[in-house]
């Protein structure tokens, strides 16, 4: 291979791998993190809500028992 087709090659790689990542895609990163993270330090206190279940309820704010979160938690959120 010629010396020009690798330095282009190798700019590439560089440019691919120091891309930021879609906005989308950091999204569903976020998510997956604080979901997973939520679910996992829930269940270390003894809370049997599913990783499902810990979704919806950040998701959507409501509780399984069909309270709102802030309801549920007896306190004013702001």
């Amino acid at each position: 291979m010629k010396k020009e087709t690798i330095r282009i090659i190798e700019a590439n790689n560089r440019m691919i791998h120091n891309t930021p990542l879609e906005e989308h895609l950091l999204d569903q990163i976020k998510d997956y993190f604080r979901i997973g993270l939520t679910y996992s330090s829930n269940a270390i206190e003894g809370n049997t809500l599913t990783e499902s279940e810990t979704k919806i309820v950040l998701k959507e704010g409501t509780t399984i028992g069909g309270k709102t979160a802030q309801r549920s938690h007896g306190g004013n959120r702001s």
